[in-house]
């Protein structure tokens, strides 16, 4: 078997490993709903479909374990080809399993990868674009493969084509301004990777329902962000007594954060019509906040302390037995051979804290990255750390601001990309590692 490929597999049963430890794939209650709407393949209201045609497919109809395989497999390669970069070297076989293994067992990142969800694919997102605008001397068919690989990640959750506009946007406005045209060129490319998959998400659902929008059900999720800021309160304060709201009857009494607006069968979101009904109500409030300096200031307020929260989000949520139970008459529909197997599961049957491995990885954070800054001063790679670090900071901001501002505050939001902060750590201090042992004559000697 050729290195590239065994480093590959190897890499992807590393990241598979708390799946592997708990016996089953990881899931919570939307896993049923992406299973759902991939095997019926319909337009759902509140998220895309593709991750369910993802599980759908990469199961081959016979199992789950194979989705999280697949995209263990694709992380795993990115992964490789990162360290690679980083390296600027090929680093071999052994060196780049060291690094998987490491970054496997101290960051969080199996826990994500382990999890039927479309959050590992924010990871692959980052991955896909750092290489895209920084790995050297690749092929046309290279850049088309991460060209690919970002497209579909923009299409698998409502805020990857929202990050990757933002973030190619700033690299852009920064490009020109230094007259880096290889830069432009690529950031210009992404943005229109964003616009596309938005322009086709917006086509489906035209498609399907008739409606040319990018989402059903934004008009909800915006309500329930300014609920759980305190913003929609004030609003109806003031406009409650010349408008006559539904809504109305609920101010004050709002669930205290976005999850319970949502999903609360008898709350305010389905007393007001529910999903579809609620929509000429809701965009006449939304549009009076947003179209009010008073309104817009105090959600600008409430975005930069929401953003500022998400980034601290770096711990892992515990798998929830009561949720994983959710996803039962799923896979009773299409998996009914794995049934005994999901329920013997340590997600349903344990209830052994995770705390103590939270607690190790912010510590792996806090000391990496002090080992980082460290050497940062003494290394001849440091016009490339700088860049590595502002693309990388960058991005893990993008994604703490759009998620934060247009969802929630929750640990799944940011831990399925701040594990790539640790362990490109890990990998610049195993370098600088191996450049000192390899330059040490008495070590070599021996």
């Amino acid at each position: 078997m050729k290195p590239k490929i065994l480093a590959t597999i190897s890499g992807a049963i590393l990241l598979m490993v708390i799946a592997l430890h708990y016996g089953y794939p990881l899931v919570t209650a939307d896993t049923a709903a992406y299973i759902n709407f991939g095997f019926h393949f319909s337009m759902p209201v509140d998220r895309p479909p593709f991750y369910g045609v993802f599980i759908r497919h990469s199961s081959l109809w016979a199992s789950l374990w194979y989705p999280v395989l697949a995209q263990s497999l694709i992380v795993s390669f990115l992964l490789i080809r990162y360290i690679r970069h980083l390296y600027g070297a090929e680093p071999g076989l052994r060196h780049l399993l060291l690094n998987l293994l490491i970054i496997a067992s101290c960051t969080c990142v199996s826990w994500v990868s382990s999890q039927l969800m479309p959050d590992i694919f924010g990871a692959i997102l980052l991955l896909a674009v750092m290489l895209f605008y920084h790995e050297k001397d690749t092929s046309l068919r290279t850049r088309i493969l991460y060209i690919a690989i970002i497209a579909c990640c923009t299409l698998v959750h409502n805020s990857h084509f929202l990050i990757l506009a933002g973030f190619a946007g700033i690299i852009l406005l920064h490009s020109l301004y230094l007259r880096h045209k290889a830069r432009i060129i690529r950031s210009l490319t992404l943005i229109s990777v964003s616009v596309i998959s938005f322009l086709s998400l917006c086509t489906l659902n035209k498609i399907y329902n008739n409606t040319f929008t990018f989402s059903r059900g934004s008009h909800v999720f915006m309500m329930s962000k300014l609920a759980e800021t305190g913003i929609l309160d004030q609003y109806l304060e003031d406009e409650c007594p010349t408008h006559n709201y539904s809504l109305c009857q609920f101010k004050g009494n709002f669930p205290d954060n976005a999850v319970g607006f949502l999903w609360t069968m008898d709350g305010p979101l389905y007393q007001t019509g529910g999903w579809h009904e609620s929509k000429p109500q809701y965009d006449s409030i939304i549009h009076g906040v947003f179209t009010s300096p008073k309104y817009l200031s105090l959600f600008a307020q409430k975005s930069a302390i929401s953003t500022l929260r998400q980034l601290s989000q770096v711990q892992v949520g515990q798998p929830d037995g009561n949720q994983a139970r959710f996803v039962h008459d799923a896979i009773l529909a299409f998996f009914p051979h794995e049934l005994k197997e999901y329920r013997t599961g340590a997600q349903i049957t344990s209830t052994k804290s995770i705390d103590p491995y939270n607690n190790f990885y912010i510590l792996v954070l806090l000391a990496s990255s002090a080992g980082v800054l460290i050497i940062a001063g003494v290394s001849p790679h440091k016009r490339q750390l700088l860049v590595t670090y502002a693309f990388l900071l960058l991005f893990l901001f993008c994604n703490a601001w759009v998620t934060a501002t247009f969802g929630n505050v929750w640990d799944r939001l940011n831990n399925r990309v701040i594990w790539l902060l640790p362990a490109t750590n890990i990998i610049v201090l195993l370098r600088h590692a191996r450049e000192k042992w390899l330059r040490n004559p008495e070590i070599n000697k021996n």
